[in-house]
C-alpha cells in the first residue's frame, strides 16, 4: 500500500513538472513573438519618420501691396453705378473687415463711382498674413478664403475670391516693373495719407441683366 501511495506521488510531482516545462515554454514563446513585433514596429518607424519630415510641408505667404479697379458695366458697355462691395471670411462666413480688402471697415459704405469702378486695396501687413501644411499630399490646409461679393439693388450680381481675383492679377502684370505702381490715394483709419507704392490692376466685369434672357 504505501509503494502504491509512493508511486501517486511521484506521478504527481512528474505531471505537476510537466505542466511548469509547457507553461515555461508557452511564455517564453511568447514573450519572443513580442519581442518580434516589437522590432518589425520600431523599423518601420525608423522609417517613417525621414518619409514624414519630407513628405510634410509648412508654408507661409502675404498679399503684396495692390491696387485693384474693379469696373462694372452693363451688355451695353454702359458703367454700372452704386455697385456696393462686400467680404466675407468664406462663401457663407461673417463679414471680414479691413483684411484682405484693406480699405473695407465696418465704418464706410464702398460703391462704384459714376464710371463704374470700385477700388479695392490691400495694404501689406508686417509679417505672415497666411499660412498652412500639407503632408503626403493627402491632407492640407487650403489657401485664404475670403470672398469679394458685389450688389446691386439689394440683389448678388457678382463674386469672386480674393485669392482668385490676386492671381489673376499676378498672372497679369510684371512685379519686377515700376510701370505697375501707384501711388495709394486713401485715407486710412489709423493713419495719414500714404504715399506707398501699390501694384495696380484692372478688370471689367459686365453685368448681364436676367430678365433680357429667353
Amino acid at each position: 500500500m504505501s509503494f502504491n501511495l509512493a508511486n501517486a506521488t511521484n506521478l504527481k510531482k512528474a505531471i505537476n513538472n510537466l505542466h511548469k516545462r509547457k507553461s515555461g515554454v508557452n511564455l517564453q514563446m511568447i514573450t519572443s513573438w513580442q519581442l518580434y513585433f516589437e522590432m518589425r514596429i520600431r523599423a518601420l518607424l525608423f522609417l517613417l519618420i525621414p518619409l514624414s519630415f519630407s513628405s510634410c510641408r509648412i508654408w507661409d505667404g502675404a498679399y503684396r501691396q495692390s491696387r485693384i479697379d474693379l469696373r462694372f458695366v452693363n451688355e451695353n458697355q454702359e458703367p454700372i453705378q452704386n455697385i456696393e462691395l462686400k467680404v466675407f471670411y468664406s462663401r457663407h462666413g461673417k463679414e471680414s473687415f479691413n483684411w484682405p480688402v484693406s480699405n473695407y471697415n465696418i465704418n464706410d459704405t464702398i460703391l462704384s463711382d459714376s464710371l463704374g469702378i470700385i477700388n479695392l486695396y490691400h495694404k501689406r501687413l508686417r509679417g505672415i498674413e497666411f499660412g498652412g501644411w500639407s503632408f503626403l499630399r493627402i491632407i492640407k490646409s487650403s489657401p485664404p478664403s475670403e470672398y469679394c461679393s458685389f450688389y446691386y439693388n439689394g440683389k448678388q450680381v457678382y463674386k469672386i475670391k480674393y485669392d482668385n481675383l490676386y492671381i489673376e492679377m499676378r498672372d497679369s502684370i510684371d512685379f519686377d516693373s515700376d510701370k505697375n505702381l501707384v501711388t495709394c490715394d486713401y485715407i486710412w483709419p489709423s493713419d495719414s495719407v500714404s504715399v506707398e507704392n501699390f501694384y495696380y490692376f484692372k478688370k471689367t466685369i459686365e453685368i448681364k441683366n436676367k430678365k433680357n434672357k429667353r
